[in-house]
């Protein structure tokens, strides 16, 4: 027999439903963080994806400000051959290379940043054509 719907879990408003952890950078502050990397190919440029998914805000900097919601998912991405960028990754990881004895780029990036538990402090900036969109920064990252 066909399991019968419960019609009573409809039965409230639209407005009592929570709403869903969003991708965008989050509020800064200090916070708990999954920590995941991966290689993308972004407009025809090798890049190394810096996925991240929050888990709980530590410390928020502007309490004035709407809280991050857990669960919210954000990245920073990094061409492999643009020089800032690659300096940017090296500060990113070196202290999960340092954490794991790890140096190759190749081993932490594939193999070594996955689904690790870390703490850090995440900066915004803004894009520079649009005042509303926010990039963000992590930084003083330590492997939990």
């Amino acid at each position: 027999m066909a399991k019968q719907i419960d019609l009573g879990l409809l039965d409230k408003s639209i407005d009592d439903i929570d709403d869903l952890a969003g991708f965008e950078a989050p509020v800064p502050g200090y916070y708990s963080l999954k920590f995941s990397t991966e290689l993308k190919v972004v407009n025809d440029k090798d890049c190394v994806s810096c996925n991240f998914e929050v888990i709980e805000c530590l410390e928020q900097n502007d309490d004035s400000l709407e809280p991050t919601k857990i669960g919210t998912k954000f990245n920073a991405l990094h061409q492999l051959e643009n020089d800032i960028a690659l300096g940017k990754l090296k500060e990113m990881l070196k202290p999960v290379s340092q954490h794991f004895g790890v140096s190759n780029l190749a081993t932490l990036v594939q193999e070594t940043c996955k689904d690790l538990i870390v703490a850090g402090k995440v900066k915004r900036r803004k894009d520079k054509t649009d005042p509303d969109k926010f990039y963000a920064d992590v930084g003083a990252l330590t492997v939990a």
